[in-house]
């Protein structure tokens, strides 16, 4: 599950068939399909960092990973902090699913710490 830590001369030198099939539809999206198992997968990386670090993992983050031809994550790295880059979009459709409008990670970050000091509960979300 390493091959793409290998350099490229080791990857060629091994025999495994290789398959590009796309899963995501934009930089910020995923086939409905597999959605679940993003989900899943993200609810077991918070789970374990609160075990292991407490308070745990607070913020944004991407667990970047790439999919088998039998569609399974293997998860690479992770990154802590909001994910993608100043080229693609800063939004998600799912903000707009759960929000009812699109905006960007940083407002949606800003309005996370407004509810929660409206709610006394910064405590929850800072360190």
């Amino acid at each position: 599950h390493d091959y793409n830590a290998l350099p490229a001369k080791q990857q060629l030198d091994i025999d495994i068939d290789l398959q590009n099939i796309e899963v995501g539809h934009t930089p910020a999206s995923i086939r409905e399909s597999l959605l679940e198992k993003v989900i899943k997968m993200g609810d077991k990386f918070v789970a374990a960092v609160k075990k292991e670090y407490s308070p745990g993992i607070i913020g944004p983050f991407s667990l970047q990973s790439v999919i088998t031809k039998d569609l399974e994550f293997v998860v690479y790295d992770v990154s802590l902090r909001v994910p993608g880059n100043p080229i693609v979009a800063t939004t998600s459709p799912y903000t707009k699913y759960q929000y009812g409008k699109t905006f960007g990670v940083g407002r949606r970050i800003a309005m996370e710490i407004r509810r929660a000091q409206e709610e006394d509960r910064l405590d929850e979300i800072v360190t």
